[in-house]
């Protein structure tokens, strides 16, 4: 949310509209990891934050929660979540 806020996304972006979200996790080791254990947290997080003023609801009319992918960071590069948003018509 604290990017939404500093990219200066106007609230009320997704009304009307849907608003779908793809995230791609960038980890430190190339271990293998369990995508929909990070999906559904993501998922949850995200559809809330958005709720806040961006999307009118967190139901699959309004939004809707994408692929999940891993990354092994760049070396010296910290871990991080990258979260796409997309707003497409209904």
């Amino acid at each position: 949310m604290v990017a939404l806020l500093e990219a200066r996304v106007p609230k009320g972006v997704g009304h009307g509209r849907k608003v779908r979200a793809t995230a791609t996790l960038y980890f430190k080791d190339g271990r293998r990891r369990d995508a929909v254990n990070y999906r559904t947290l993501l998922e949850k997080s995200l559809g809330d934050a958005l709720q806040l003023g961006w999307i009118e609801d967190d139901t699959p009319d309004d939004f809707e929660f994408g692929a999940v992918r891993f990354e092994k960071a760049e070396k010296g590069k910290p871990p991080m979540t990258v979260v796409r948003l997309e707003v497409i018509d209904k």
